[in-house]
């Protein structure tokens, strides 16, 4: 059996599953860590509403994609986590709804992502997607 739902209908289960999930999102910025010592100033920190980091956003250095200004990158856990609940990625729509989480919780938009996907046995073996939201395109790695 066949069931068809419309990108909004879509769009509004994913982001309440993702809500549902990780709660209000929470930024460390890149500033802040530098400001107390904590290493890093390439990404800001994305930490769900216990305190746990699920994704970064990468502003500069090798890390992130070519052709992109803020990378969003999602920790393999979480995408796992995420993968339990939505077992069929649509990558395009997916890609857009986890981009405007991110945005509705932290204020700050994202035009690239990048999740691995179809983990096998909780083995390092997964596929990587990485698409950019605002060309619309798939990014070659």
């Amino acid at each position: 059996m066949k069931i068809i739902i419309s990108k909004e209908q879509y769009r509004v289960l994913v982001l309440k599953l993702l809500g549902t999930l990780f709660g209000e999102l929470s930024i460390t910025t890149a500033e802040e860590k530098n400001r107390f010592g904590q290493g890093n100033d390439d990404f800001h920190d994305i930490l769900n509403e216990d305190g746990e980091e699920i994704a970064c956003i990468y502003i500069k250095g090798n890390v992130k994609n070519k052709g992109c200004k803020r990378d969003l990158t999602f920790m393999n856990d979480t995408i796992e986590q995420m993968e339990n609940f939505i077992p069929y990625y649509k990558h395009k729509m997916f890609s857009e709804v986890l981009i405007e989480y991110v945005y509705k919780c932290t204020g700050i938009k994202c035009d690239c992502i990048q999740y691995d996907y179809n983990f096998v046995d909780n083995d390092t073996s997964s596929k990587t997607k990485k698409y950019n939201v605002k060309k619309k395109k798939k990014i070659k790695s």
